[in-house]
């Protein structure tokens, strides 16, 4: 097995690791729920092509307007007014935190840098 081949096989058993979680399995379980729901997941699909269209205008670590910001905020709150919307992105958030931890752990691990 090469160096490679262990880094993979590595990454698989933490993703394993990962759906065996309940962080994973609440925000899995939230993703089916909107998935069975055309609109919804079509609005929670538009709010995260919106923001991240937004984000993508501002310069890297710098703050986003006021103005995108209350268009995030105004339809992130039409959203989270849903229950099913609510709890997927409530489990999208934690899953998200989740993978940010686990890269996180990894950068301070090794001593690389990535341009």
């Amino acid at each position: 097995m090469t160096d490679r081949d262990g880094i993979l096989n590595a990454a698989r058993k933490l993703a394993e690791t990962l759906k065996e979680s309940v962080i994973y399995n609440e925000y899995h379980a939230a993703l089916l729920k909107v998935r069975g729901q055309p609109q919804l997941f079509s609005k929670l699909k538009e709010f995260k092509q919106t923001r991240a269209e937004i984000e993508s205008k501002s310069a890297p670590g710098s703050p986003i307007s006021i103005e995108d910001e209350k268009i995030i905020s105004h339809r992130y709150a039409e959203l989270a007014n849903d229950p099913g919307a609510a709890e997927f992105l409530t489990g999208e958030k934690a899953m998200l935190e989740a993978y940010v931890n686990v890269l996180d752990i990894i950068d301070e691990a090794l001593d690389i840098e990535l341009f």
